[in-house]
């Protein structure tokens, strides 16, 4: 199953940040049943720096400095991912609010279309600062 994958962060500032600097991990990991197909990261206003490495654990980490006054900050993260693995058995029991009839999982869902599967994806992690807006550890 193919899955496309949009992550949007805004940040709108009620006065004009001079400086910004950003770290990024929002690429979606790839493993056994996973595979990332494609990831791309667009930023507005457009930084004047971007430094891109991978950290300790193998996770894609994006450095961006942002020199221009901006008052809205927006990153836009698309990625396409293949999975090719089954959910595990306490996603699907988890996914069902209660336990349905012998009757009813065998009636086809009212909108005709068949139910979606439940697959577990890494959840993409997002830190950025800028000096308007301190962050504290």
């Amino acid at each position: 199953m193919i899955y496309d994958i949009r992550h949007v962060t805004t940040y709108e500032y009620e006065n004009p940040v001079s400086f910004a600097r950003c770290t990024l991990r929002l690429e979606p990991r790839g493993g056994v049943g996973q595979e990332l197909i494609s990831h791309e990261v667009e930023i507005h206003p457009r930084p004047a720096e971007r430094n891109v490495r991978r950290d300790f654990f193998g996770t894609l980490t994006e450095s961006v400095t942002i020199e221009a006054a901006h008052r809205n900050l927006r990153i836009d993260s698309r990625s396409r991912v293949s999975v090719s693995r089954r959910p595990p058995a306490r996603a699907m029991r988890s996914a069902r609010p209660g336990r349905a009839s012998a009757t009813s999982r065998s009636k086809p869902p009212a909108s005709g279309r068949p139910p979606r599967s439940v697959m577990s994806l890494p959840v993409p992690w997002f830190r950025c600062c800028a000096r308007s807006a301190p962050m504290r550890a």
